[in-house]
């Protein structure tokens, strides 16, 4: 695969600032985009395969490696560590407040089943630069596709011309590959205060303790009463003598996508909820 220079297009018509986004958060960012080429899960190969029969058949346009790529915590002047995901089942690294809200929404976000953090560096090169980029988050959808972003907090974080080359160089390695890429900026990431201070519950409470006995009471309500209900009324049915209890196991069951409701907005007694 092969990378030809194209000119962006663009609209004397928009203010600088929304060309300016249009331009950097646009599905195919920049010049490397070649739309003749179609996305496939299966142009990923691991590195064998260079040598094997079909080796003479192959191009290749990159190199993505995944795995623990940053474990470290400490030593920098902005914030960073780990956190504990349950969805994860395992510490993840993050670097920045930005890249840590990400993670904490996505621990209750019912769209993902899986999430990760700095797992996956793509290296390639345009034939006059190298670039290598590795992604901050990568979350899994429940139908087996991913999503990479990269978490920034302004747009003042991508005004740089090499940076913006190395993102366009890296979506279209990934979009080639059937996976998708989007820059998200720190304000995008929550919709409001009570959607933070929500996934920030939800997520404290991911490790809550629960037994066989309340997956039977959520299962035995679904089929008596139909998997919808709401916030209150299902914590009470998980633990009868201990709301807060109740809910803290509700919060729990968010986290592993057996219950569903939008944390997006104040979490009331009648908040509606979906058993799955």
């Amino acid at each position: 695969m092969s990378f030809a220079n194209r000119e962006l297009p663009g609209s004397a018509k928009l203010e600088t600032l929304q060309l300016s986004q249009l331009a950097m958060k646009a599905p195919h960012l920049g010049v490397y985009h070649r739309p003749e080429i179609s996305a496939n899960p299966d142009r990923l190969r691991q590195l064998v395969d260079e040598s094997g029969p079909n080796a003479d058949r192959l191009v290749s346009a990159g190199t993505m490696t995944r795995g623990q790529l940053r474990t470290f915590s400490g030593g920098l002047a902005h914030e960073n560590g780990r956190i504990s995901s349950r969805k994860a089942q395992r510490l993840l690294h993050f670097e920045g407040v930005a890249q840590r809200a990400l993670l904490i929404r996505s621990e209750s976000d019912h769209r993902y089943i899986n999430i990760d953090s700095e797992c996956m560096r793509i290296e390639t090169s345009d034939g006059l630069r190298k670039f290598s980029h590795t992604l901050d988050v990568v979350l899994t959808r429940a139908d087996g596709s991913e999503l990479a972003v990269e978490v920034k907090r302004d747009q003042r974080d991508i005004e740089d011309p090499e940076l913006r080359a190395k993102y366009a160089a890296t979506a279209e390695i990934l979009r080639c590959c059937g996976i998708d890429f989007e820059i998200v900026f720190r304000d995008e990431i929550f919709r409001d205060r009570n959607h933070r201070a929500n996934a920030e519950l939800f997520a404290s409470r991911a490790f809550t303790s629960f037994s066989r006995k309340h997956i039977d009471r959520l299962e035995n309500f679904a089929i008596r009463d139909g998997p919808e209900s709401t916030y209150g009324a299902l914590a009470e049915v998980l633990e009868p003598l201990s709301m807060l209890m109740g809910k803290a196991v509700l919060q729990a069951l968010t986290v592993l996508r057996r219950v569903e409701l939008d944390l997006t907005k104040l979490l009331t007694n009648s908040t509606p909820v979906f058993i799955h």
